[in-house]
């Protein structure tokens, strides 16, 4: 099941391009996508793999690191942000005009499983990513040692961690190749699919708070990252944490 997030989170509203008079369809959207993740992770193979599943759904034109694309009613523009340790200050730059993330791990790299939790956990309680919807890309998965999205899930605390942030999240195998994209690159269009509906739809669901807090309540907010523990312990709600969207059965090629 998805984590659906309050409007009052802050996700932004997906910029709307109006068509020609006449035209019936609903006006095109345009949303930013910050790809992320550590360093030979696979983010730029997994860039690569959309761009061919699409082919002439890729649009000119674009600035150096970041790829647009035409997906459905929107224009997609990917940012490729660097995952070397000392590049990561610098994703904060890119959090404000961004509408969702897709992070990319290598899911058979597990002794850096500990350091992709700590920059997942970073990113997801920064005030301008906090909210936004998450697509979790396990790469790898065709290596022997490469953990299960179910175990990804478990080792990094995933399913705690986007309920702290109140971020949507869907996790999905991946298998990033330089071949003919087929299997898991075209499965993964469908994660982006969501990632895209789910930063387009502004609506709240039925039990989400839409009340804004009292300003001087605002005022003493616990850091980012607790701030939803805080007010669940307030408001009195025990309900469980929320699962992650996942799929388990890897597509075959």
């Amino acid at each position: 099941m998805t984590y659906h997030v309050p409007a009052a989170t802050g996700l932004g509203r997906p910029t709307r391009i109006k068509e020609p008079a006449g035209a019936i369809q609903e006006p095109i959207r345009k949303v930013t996508l910050l790809v992320a993740g550590l360093d030979n992770a696979g983010k730029t193979s997994v860039i690569m793999d959309i761009e061919r599943v699409l082919g002439a759904e890729v649009l000119p034109d674009a600035q150096p690191g970041q790829t647009r694309l035409r997906v459905e009613r929107f224009e997609v523009t990917l940012v490729d942000l660097p995952g070397g340790q000392r590049s990561r200050s610098a994703w904060r730059n890119h959090y404000s005009g961004a509408h969702g993330l897709i992070f990319v791990l290598d899911s058979s790299d597990l002794s850096r499983m500990e350091e992709v939790r700590k920059v997942l956990s970073r990113v997801l309680s920064h005030p301008d990513i906090s909210g936004k919807p998450l697509l979790l890309l396990a790469n790898k998965q065709d290596v022997a040692a490469a953990l299960l999205p179910c175990e990804v899930i478990e080792r990094l605390c995933l399913e705690s961690l986007v309920n702290e942030n109140r971020s949507p999240c869907r996790i999905e195998p991946y298998v990033a190749k330089r071949g003919t994209p087929t299997g898991p690159a075209r499965a993964t269009l469908q994660g982006l699919r969501w990632l895209l509906r789910a930063a387009a739809d502004p609506d709240p669901p039925p039990d989400a708070p839409t009340t804004p807090a009292p300003r001087a309540a605002r005022r003493n907010r616990p850091p980012d990252g607790e701030h939803a523990r805080e007010d669940a312990r307030k408001n009195g709600d025990s309900r469980p944490l929320r699962p992650v969207c996942h799929l388990l059965p890897l597509v075959s090629e």
